[in-house]
């Protein structure tokens, strides 16, 4: 990728509220092996944040040039240059799972309600799923029962498919807003408005794991590579295309940190799969936060507190 560096020209290069460019920019005084910033992205397009704050809110105001939040042209989402990866550079994994279940707990009730509503949804569409297949075989033809059988089991597919997409994405967006420092409310899963992008996002990457499902990898690739693709689409308003490409350089320039995430997120699923499923209630909305707090602070986001 070619990336412009005349900052009049870059959608990234704003200076930080209250600063008026003076000039040429200056090169930096850092000696070479001086102490590198704390949090990764801290150039330009992934916000500006004070080496020497602790905890505060970054300078400037990051992603608010055209198509993150104001009118105009939507901007390509771009890698920062000379970005690293993530090890040693302050996004600690632990630390966001730490936050995840704090965040979880203050929010539990409507997370709650949000999974028992759609696994209510779920459990109906099955019903009727069995109840096609029961009328072919109640027929006693076994044409009837072959179509029934059929017929019902591609409208199970594309319908639990198609709801379990709906699903994930409400779930990702009620996330971000958690990340974003809004109390949840039991309706927040239901404000449909603005899917989309992200619903073309959750279809190309159910499309790509059905495909590559059969060579075993495939699917871990598809999934470790998509899994911010969902938190950009919704948060940064990307279009599904952008979203994959801005999900997969990520992950990609920051892959120890990724990987450390993907197999925790996995583990504590798991976990609470082996709970009789009663675990997975507080399991998906730990993961789905922890994801959220990590995709927040390798982009250079201060997640609320």
């Amino acid at each position: 990728m070619t990336m412009n560096n005349d900052p009049s020209q870059n959608p990234y290069g704003q200076q930080p509220s209250g600063s008026e460019p003076t000039g040429p920019a200056q090169p930096s005084s850092a000696q070479p092996g001086a102490q590198q910033p704390p949090y990764p992205y801290q150039q330009q397009g992934y916000g500006q944040t004070d080496p020497n704050q602790t905890g505060g809110a970054p300078q400037g105001q990051p992603y608010q040039q055209p198509g993150y939040g104001q009118s105009g042209p939507q901007q390509p989402y771009q890698q920062a240059p000379n970005a690293q990866p993530g090890p040693g550079y302050g996004v600690q994994v632990g630390e966001g799972f730490s936050w995840a279940w704090s965040k979880f707990t203050q929010n539990a009730g409507a997370y709650i309600g949000g999974i028992l509503v759609y696994g209510v949804i779920l459990f109906v569409i099955s019903l009727i799923f069995g109840s096609v297949v029961g009328l072919g075989a109640a027929s006693g033809s076994p044409d009837i029962f072959a179509v029934a059988s059929l017929g019902g089991l591609f409208f199970f597919a594309l319908v639990v498919g198609v709801a379990a997409m709906v699903a994930g994405v409400m779930f990702v967006k009620a996330t971000l807003q958690v990340v974003n420092g809004k109390k949840l409310a039991f309706s927040d899963f239901f404000d449909f408005s603005g899917l989309g992008s992200p619903i073309l996002v959750a279809v190309l990457i159910a499309v790509a794991n059905a495909l590559l499902s059969p060579t075993g990898i495939g699917s871990l690739v598809v999934s470790f590579f998509g899994m911010f693709a969902l938190y950009f689409a919704i948060d940064k308003r990307l279009d599904a295309t952008e979203a994959i490409k801005a999900s997969v350089m990520l992950a990609w320039n920051n892959f120890p940190t990724a990987i450390v995430l993907m197999l925790l997120v996995w583990l504590v699923s798991f976990a609470g799969t082996l709970l009789l499923f009663v675990g997975l209630l507080v399991a998906v909305p730990v993961g789905l936060l922890a994801t959220a707090w990590v995709y927040k602070r390798l982009i250079g986001e201060y997640p609320a507190p």
